[in-house]
């Protein structure tokens, strides 16, 4: 089985523009309307927001089923949280 690629990263490498947008609303609900817009990446800005592990991951299942790419920014410099 092969791993999967990184798209986010390669339109990185390759100059591609990417389109995407910050969220710190916190919700599954408002990341599965951003993913489905068609955005190619949202960042899940947990350092500005109430967000926490729970609802990080359950906005990342949101947007799991469509081709836009999250990125999360961590809250503070927490070694446990990164890993």
């Amino acid at each position: 089985m092969d791993l999967p690629q990184n798209g986010f990263k390669r339109a990185l490498v390759s100059g591609r523009p990417q389109i995407g947008l910050w969220s710190s609303l916190s919700s599954n609900y408002s990341v599965e309307v951003i993913a489905g817009a068609g955005f190619d990446w949202i960042l899940l800005d947990t350092e500005h927001s109430p967000s926490d592990l729970e609802s990080v991951l359950t906005q990342l299942q949101a947007a799991a089923p469509y081709p836009t790419h999250p990125v999360v920014r961590v809250p503070w410099n927490d070694m446990v949280t990164i890993k």
